[in-house]
């Protein structure tokens, strides 16, 4: 048992040093800032029902790994909450790891016996959530440097 979560726990404290600690950023980044509110408040309203919707399958089954996402996603509301200079980052893995998900279960199903409906709509969901964040994601979370809008290389 205590291999398992070693190896659940190693990969995973590998990436959250690869983001932030590997990932060189400017280092005058002080905050991010969402330029549309119903962009933010619909990935707050995603987040939020994901994260409850988690926490219920862990309460349910007790099964530790439940808890992945409810970390994940909980690091992330409080990351937008304080405008946290790496929300940007976390939010394009989360979606990037939301697509990865619903991508490998659309491909199980492709080759399962029958095809389960809930199923395929849960992943057809997820799919397009997670593409349309990520899509919408350089748009509409700015990066603020250093009380300017602009990187310190392009300031006039």
């Amino acid at each position: 048992m205590s291999q398992d979560v070693a190896r659940l726990i190693v990969p995973i404290g590998l990436i959250l040093a690869a983001i932030f600690v590997l990932i060189p950023s400017v280092p005058r980044v002080e905050r991010v800032r969402f330029t549309s509110e119903v962009y933010k408040w619909s990935l707050v309203a995603v987040l939020s029902t994901m994260l409850l919707y988690s926490l219920v399958v862990f309460s349910l089954t007790f099964n530790i790994r439940a808890l992945e996402p409810v970390i994940l996603q909980g690091t992330l509301l409080l990351m937008i909450y304080h405008e946290y200079k790496h929300t940007r980052v976390l939010i394009k893995l989360w979606c990037s790891m939301l697509i990865v998900s619903a991508v490998l279960g659309l491909m199980s199903l492709y080759y399962a016996d029958e095809i389960k409906i809930p199923v395929l709509a849960d992943n057809v969901i997820s799919l397009a959530v997670g593409m349309i964040f990520l899509v919408w994601a350089d748009r509409y979370v700015q990066i603020i440097f250093d009380g300017y809008d602009k990187p310190p290389g392009e300031q006039q």
